[in-house]
Order: structure tokens, then sequence, then C-alpha cells
């Protein structure tokens, strides 16, 4: 639990611990050394997989730990796999031994402190008691943090919850650790071994105030440990140590790691460490303390394992692709319809459909405003016709169009949500898409088009399928139905986009892996990707029958091929460009182009949109084109027919959206505008 006197890895070890343990994972299987990872991320071992992080490591009282990792790229062949954080040091004035400050009864006189029982073993329940002289106090927080072995300097359990027995008496129970742990003494970092003793046992912040966590004990007591025969922990002898399940690896691969370690805080269960990579060292010590900048803080790495990252393919020696189909996260205002060559663009008040054709279809907005009323949600910030966010327009009948618009509940911002609504008469009238049963119009993500359908698709899933109102073009009547799979290609797509705050936790929209049967398509996730970033245009092309190709700027990985639908996926070794999978330009897109080139869309270190391009058997990059000069803001490219759209509008205010088109077969290496 979160606390709001301090953050919650403040300290491990009775210090404030936020400890790096450097596990250097070699991918041996349990059954011997040779085997080669899988990209597999198995719940049954890891858990669920999450977007937000490539690894997961949980440790038990007794010290066991249990993690998975996957692996990302290093300019390394050989790495290291490393549980990482802080040591923090504290005012040592604080580690109060059993004399002295030490009581059993607190500083104010309130209360007096006693556990039982008093001899204890290895993971033994203490109970401990506060008993108070008159009545307890009515602010007690309902939450304790209890000490062994000094409350400055040993192990902190942090946030225990208190039971109120009577008016007087309230208790609270700590676990003895079953492990060794760190602690701060004579100004260092060490391991205490788990030895038998006489060992202080306190409490602090029973009634919250500023900076409790941070002084000596509210009060303590002798506890007596009988622990089974323990060797030291120093140079010679290792408190820690790891198995890994493979040798050698890709990036991507997933290995599982097992061990011990100590204990470094406890949050209802031993919390602090995670998972990281560094590149490898030979004859590591199990214990390594390194130095940063801070003077009061240092960094542990623990038990080190290295493992052998053999190559990835490369792009180089990658066969040609070309796209089936093709999908995007998030919206753009230039949108490729259903007939290959056809854009919507979303202008100031309108919607333009421009045609393979060359014939060019013109949809006012003005009504949805109308549309809104009485809907709970309306639009914000507009003063005039509203621009979509992204559109369709029916390529049979011109009058019918269908829009994606920002809007927020009752006018209010955040969250933006999105609404979607339809017109047949070329935009004098437009109507709300109906949203299913037991949903409602803010969980509406976007439009999908399989073949006549149009689909409004929600964020609302149930057995897998995910809620979805499907109309044919031309027709007013909508049904409530489910996602179905793309036309060609395997069956996989991005879910319901829900904006978010891309300037402070990304806005994650999931990816779908689906299987039909009679009973309808059944959505899930692949054991890799679960979700993408939408901040950064990410597209997913179907390449043949089971190929499908992820391009996500913002990955490590930043191309990633599946031959089998999307259930296993293969990272592709990329050449080095500045801002893509780096922190250096702003990546903005990626994108497979009709000749099976690589399309890269991003902010140079001039502020300046420009793209660059990947050539079919190419080893190393271009300059293609630039999109947006500096002060100009470019929308995500996308690809319609053998041309790359997108749009441009300058910074300044009421500056026009200006639509651009340009042929693939024009993007030639060299300097180039657009």
């Amino acid at each position: 639990m979160s606390r709001s006197r301090r953050p919650v890895n403040v300290r491990g070890a009775g210090v404030a611990l936020a400890l790096a343990l450097a596990l250097m994972i070699a991918a041996a299987p349990a059954t011997g050394a040779g085997a080669r990872a899988s990209s597999q991320w198995s719940q049954a071992q890891c858990g669920a997989p999450s977007p937000l992080s490539t690894s997961v490591l949980t440790q038990s009282l007794t010290g066991a730990l249990h993690g998975c990792l996957r692996l990302t790229p290093s300019s390394s062949s050989s790495v290291s796999v490393a549980v990482q954080g802080f040591v923090t040091q504290h005012a040592e004035r604080w580690a109060v031994p059993l004399t002295g400050q030490s009581s059993n009864v607190s500083a104010d006189g309130t209360f007096h402190l006693s556990a039982t029982p008093s001899v204890v073993h290895p993971g033994q329940h203490v109970t401990l008691t506060m008993t108070y002289r008159h009545r307890h106090p009515a602010d007690l927080s309902g939450y304790v943090d209890l000490c062994w072995d000094g409350c400055q300097s040993g192990l902190d359990e942090q946030g225990v919850p208190t039971h109120v027995v009577s008016a007087r008496v309230v208790q609270a129970t700590l676990v003895v650790p079953a492990a060794p742990w760190f602690q701060w003494a004579h100004g260092r970092v060490t391991v205490h071994p788990l030895t038998s003793g006489t060992y202080p046992v306190g409490l602090e912040c029973a009634v919250v105030g500023s900076g409790c966590a941070l002084l000596p004990a509210d009060a303590q007591v002798p506890v007596r440990l009988v622990a089974p025969a323990s060797v030291p922990c120093d140079a010679a002898h290792a408190c820690a140590s790891l198995t890994l399940s493979a040798t050698r690896a890709q990036v991507g691969d997933v290995l599982v790691v097992q061990g011990r370690a100590p204990l470094e805080s406890i949050i209802g269960q031993p919390f602090g460490f995670s998972l990281t990579t560094e590149p490898a060292r030979p004859h590591a010590p199990w214990l390594r303390l390194e130095a940063t900048a801070s003077p009061t803080e240092q960094t542990a790495v623990l038990s080190p394992r290295a493992v052998t990252l053999t190559p990835l393919p490369a792009w180089s020696a990658e066969p040609a692709r070309h796209v089936l189909t093709a999908s995007w996260s998030g919206l753009a205002p230039a949108t490729p319809g259903p007939i290959a060559g056809d854009v919507t663009w979303c202008d100031r008040g309108l919607i333009v459909a421009t045609r393979s054709s060359k014939a060019t279809v013109r949809i006012g907005t003005a009504g949805i405003a109308h549309a809104l009323v009485g809907s709970g949600e309306s639009l914000v910030g507009v003063a005039g016709p509203p621009t979509c966010a992204s559109a369709l327009v029916d390529p049979a009948r011109p009058l019918v169009a269908y829009a994606v618009v920002d809007v927020g509940a009752h006018g209010e911002i955040p969250p933006v949500l999105l609404a979607g609504l339809e017109t047949t008469d070329g935009g004098h009238q437009w109507r709300l898409i109906p949203h299913p049963p037991g949903t409602t119009t803010g969980e509406f993500g976007g439009f999908v088009t399989l073949g006549p359908l149009v689909e409004a698709v929600f964020a609302r899933s149930s057995g897998g399928a995910v809620t979805a109102e499907t109309t044919r073009f031309g027709s007013t009547r909508w049904t409530t139905t489910t996602l179905g799979c793309p036309l060609r290609g395997p069956c996989a797509t991005f879910g319901a986009y829900q904006p978010g705050n891309c300037a402070m936790n990304g806005t994650w929209q999931s990816l779908l892996i689906g299987r039909t049967s009679a009973a309808g398509t059944r959505w899930g996730s692949s054991t890799w990707v679960t979700a993408v970033d939408a901040c950064t245009s990410v597209e997913l092309a179907a390449t043949g029958p089971h190929d499908l190709v992820l391009l996500d700027p913002s990955s490590t990985s930043p191309l990633l091929a599946s031959t089998d639908g999307g259930h296993l996926w293969q990272a592709v070794a990329l050449p080095h460009l500045a801002g893509l999978a780096t922190s250096g330009a702003l990546g903005l897109g990626l994108a497979l182009a009709p000749d099976g080139s690589l399309l890269a869309q991003f902010i140079d270190g001039a502020n300046v949109t420009v793209l660059d391009r990947l050539a079919v058997g190419a080893s190393s990059w271009c300059r293609a084109a630039t999109l947006a000069a500096r002060l100009v803001s470019a929308s995500p490219i996308r690809i319609a027919g053998n041309d790359v759209v997108w749009t441009t509008q300058s910074q300044t205010r009421s500056a026009p959206v200006v639509n651009h088109r340009l042929a693939v077969a024009r993007l030639t290496c060299g300097p180039a505008s657009a």
C-alpha cells in the first residue's frame, strides 16, 4: 500500500533501500546448459504480461526469488540481467540499540509495547500490543510501520494494518524474517545473516505525523530469535544464489529466474527488486556496491550470471514484405478509405474525401454540435464547426459519412472522450452512433471497415468478445454485434482507442489476436505484445495468410514479425536511426510501403518533421522527404494505395489544415521536400 507521508520504496533494510541486485541471467535450462530460450511469455510461470514492463520479479519471506525477463537490445553479445535499485543512507543517529533511548514505553508515555511470543523462529508471526494508559488516540491511522533490528538500520515492514481490540488496546502483527536482510551499519551497506540472537522490534507512525517514519521508533521491545546455524554474509560467503532457464538467447526471448536473495523491505510481501540488463562483467563478485551521483546512495548488484545473445535476423537479409491489409493505432486526420487510393481528410469544419478516381467530396461538420445535445457530451474548446479526429466516407454514396470527434463529459476535460457520428445527407444532419446495452457513448473507440460493413468498436468485452455496433455502408440501421476479423490475412487487429495523456503515462491500445468459430470471434492477446502506446503511430500489417508485421517506433524492438497469426513474434534488427527506439529525436510513426521498404517519420534535432526510408535489403536509412518545417505540426503518416498521406498545420491560431499526398515512387534517397 502507498501512504502519503513518504514514498513507498523509501527504505528497505531499515534504511531507504531501493536496492539493485544484479542477476546476470544465463539462459540455462533446468536440465542443463545450451538450450535456447523462447519468446513466449508463459502466464503459468510469469503471470499476465504487462505493456508497461518487460520483467516481473517476486520474492517470498524466505528470500526465494522468482521472475521473468524479456531481453531487450544490447550493444554487447553477453549481458547481465539485474534486479536493480538504490541504497540510501539515513542518519545513523536514529539507529537506536536496545539500551539508551530504547524503551518499551512510548516517548510521550501514552502507551506500553509488548511482544507475544518473545522467543520466535524464522517466519513466525509476532503480535505487538500497544496498551494505552487511557483511551487510544482518535486519529490512529489504521496502519503502522514495524521494524526488525532497528527502525533506521534494519528491516522495515511498511503499512502493517492495526486491529483495535478495545478502547485501550491496539495490536499489529510482525512477520519474523526467514532470510538474511540488508542493513546500514558503520557507514556502509551490509547483509545481516539469519542468525540467532536478541533483536529490537520497533513500532512507528501509530499516529501519522510529518517525518514520523524517519525518526526513532515510538517504542521497541527485545525479541529472541532461534534460527538454524548460519554462515556469514561477506565477500567469501554468498548469501544469494540464482538458477536460470537458458544460457543462450535472442533479443525478445523470455528468461525465467529463480534463486534466493536477502530481504530488502516488506509491504505485505518482500518488495523493491526489479530486473534489468547490463553488459556482462567477467569474474564479478556475488555482491557489488557502486557509488552514484549522490554521496548518500549506492547501487548494489548480486549473483551475476552471463547470457550469450545470439544475433537477430537483419533487415538487410529479410525478404520483401507486401501489405495485404493494415491497421494503425490511434486516430489520424488523413485516413485511407476501403478502396485503395481513397483518402478521407479532416479539415476545419469539413470532411474532404479524395477518390482514386480524382473525384472530391466535401461534407460539413457544423451539425455535429447539435447532434450531441442531450447526450451528456459536448465539444470542448471549439469555436465554429469542429475538426474531426478521423473520418470515413462511403465509397459508393458520397453523402454518407462517419466521423470521430473529441468530446468531454458535459463539456469538461480531462478526460478526453470520443464520440462517433454518422450523416446520410452530406452533413446537414448528424446522428450519434447508438451504443450497445451496458455501454456508454464514452466507451466508443473508433470505426473499422470489413468489406461492406462499418463497425463502431467499444471498449467493452465479455468472454473474449469485443462489443461493437455494425451497419452497412449507406444504411442507418445499426445492430449490436461483436468485433470481427479482417477479411484478409490473420485474425489480428487493434482494440478500441481511448484517448489518454501522452505527456504523462501514454495511451495504451490493445493488440488483439482472434479465433473465429460458429459462436463468433473471440479475442485474446499474444505472448509478447499485449498493447501498444498509441501516442506514436503503430502499424499492424498483414503480409500473408498467417504473416504479420508490427511496426512500433517507441518499442525497443521496433519491427516484430510473426508467421503464426501473432501468437509468437520474432524481432528483426534494423539499422540505427536517431529517433527510433531511442531518447533522441521524437519518433512519430513507422509504416511499410507498397514496395516493401520501411518508412520512419520523426522530428529531428532541428524540430523538423522528416521521413526516412529503408529500402528492401538496405543496411542504412536515407532521408526521403521533409514533411513539416519548424513550428508546423504533422499528423501521423498513412499509406493510401501507392501514396504516403499526412496533414500539416502551423502552430499559429486559426492556421489552415494542409493536406499532403506523395507517391512512394518519389521517395528516393537524398534531401527532399513535400
